[in-house]
């Protein structure tokens, strides 16, 4: 567990989530899925397969682009990922980090549906403590790799805000009501083709149930961050 010092260090570097549309061109979105489609990849759960592109240097001249856009930082991992399942509630934080910084995610591709249905979606509440996903109230969760959190109480920002009830039934319908419970939206962006989304990679965020609108699987790449 991080201290309560280290933590109000790191509440200065908040940053809202933010979505910048056509980030990546359409060649380079094309040769990303081709770099995933014939690599071996590796199975960390049932929703998730997955290659590490961190040591390929493949995300060099994205990174470079990156550090220009939204400053400098020290990648920590990169992957790029298909989904049959959306995820759930999560952060992207690693508690060996003195300096958790952004996560970048990029849509690459998606089967099935239109974009705009599908989304992932940001809370205003933060964990850092770690890699975690968060299920208040269950007993006995198991994940493979995230802590799972059934109890909230080392979540910042907890509030009684809620999430709209006509936003929770179209987009998160499969998360238990009690999952949400103390948790608020802050923000959510479409599954769009080529755009990149910034977050910190402490907050609290979760795909919306793709499956729902139609969309078999999704494929993306993310890139996690530490400041520097």
């Amino acid at each position: 567990m991080r201290t309560a010092d280290q933590i109000e260090e790191l509440t200065k570097h908040k940053t809202k989530p933010y979505q910048q549309l056509n980030y990546l061109d359409k060649t380079t979105t094309e040769n990303l899925i081709k770099l995933f489609k014939y690599a071996p990849k590796i199975v960390n759960s049932g929703r998730l397969q997955h290659i590490d592109i961190k040591k390929i240097g493949i995300t060099n001249n994205i990174c470079d682009r990156l550090k220009r856009d939204f400053g400098d930082f020290k990648v920590r991992a990169a992957t790029i990922w298909e989904a049959t399942k959306p995820h759930n509630i999560h952060n992207n934080d690693s508690i060996k980090s003195d300096k958790p910084g952004l996560a970048f995610v990029f849509p690459l591709f998606h089967e099935g549906g239109i974009d705009i249905d599908a989304r992932l979606c940001f809370f205003d509440q933060y964990y850092y403590h770690g890699a975690a996903k968060f299920f208040k109230g269950e007993k006995n969760q198991k994940e493979f790799f995230n802590k799972a959190i059934s109890d909230y109480k080392d979540i910042s920002y907890k509030n009684d805000k809620g999430i709209p009830k006509d936003f929770k039934e179209k987009y998160m319908s499969h998360w238990k009501d009690r999952w949400l419970d103390e948790l608020s939206l802050q923000d959510s962006f479409p599954w769009a083709i080529g755009s990149v989304m910034k977050f910190d990679v402490c907050q609290l965020h979760g795909a919306s149930d793709f499956r729902k609108v139609g969309i078999k699987r999704k494929i993306g790449m993310a890139i996690f961050t530490d400041m520097v």
